[in-house]
Formats: structure tokens, sequence, C-alpha cells
């Protein structure tokens, strides 16, 4: 976590996200369709939070401090139909065809928690000319 006297630096910790990655590859992400985000003008780093992941073969949900922040709901087509890679990747094929409707997330793997500093213009790095 960053901390500075410089009142400007208190809007880098006002936003929280939660994203779903998943696709064909890096380029056909449909991350897109599974992203939600939260605002807290008080900023995020004034106090401890609980960040919560519900997941079940129906749906994902996000939840900060007890509140949801959204919920991915597993369409009849599954995650291919979610993230429209039909229409935006004519051609492309279902990778997950014949599996459940939930994959690729119907198997184990790794939640990643990030913690991100930046944007355009927010921190600026006087070293890089």
């Amino acid at each position: 976590m960053f901390s500075s006297n410089h009142s400007s630096f208190h809007d880098i910790f006002v936003q929280y996200g939660a994203t779903l990655h998943y696709g064909i590859d890096y380029v056909m992400n449909g991350w897109s369709k599974a992203h939600f985000d939260k605002q807290n003008s008080a900023g995020w780093s004034n106090d401890f939070h609980v960040y919560g992941v519900e997941w079940t073969p129906e749906y994902i949900k996000f939840e900060v401090d007890g509140e949801e922040l959204g919920t991915v709901t597993v369409p009849e087509g599954g995650f291919y139909e979610l993230g429209e890679f039909e229409t935006d990747y004519p051609g492309t094929g279902n990778p997950w065809e014949g599996q459940a409707n939930n994959a690729p997330f119907d198997k184990e793997f790794y939640l990643i928690m990030n913690v991100a500093v930046g944007g355009i213009g927010c921190v600026q790095d006087r070293r890089i000319k």
C-alpha cells in the first residue's frame, strides 16, 4: 500500500474491482462481460475489508464487506455464449463444447488476489522521461 501526505493520492484507493478472466486465449478474453467495480469515497485503505467469492455451478458472486458487488450467472450456452465469442470472433469454435455449462470454471484452480496501483496519469514516475 502506498501512503503519502500529498492529498491527490487519496483518489487512488477509492475503487475495488472483481473480474473473471476466461476465453480462448489472452486476446479472446471475456473479462468485460464478467467485471464489476465499486467506488468508496472514504477510500479502501482506511480499514480492513472482507472480500468474498461464492462459486457454484450456476453462478459466481463477488462480495465486499457482505455487500454483493456483482454476480456472473452461467447462461444455457455457458461461458462461450456469455463471452459472445462467436459474434466477436466468428468461426473460432467453442473450446468447452461437450463440457459442463460452467466450464472452464468447473475445475479447481487458483484465485489471484491482486493489488494494483495505477491508471492513466494518476501516479507519476519521475524516472520515466
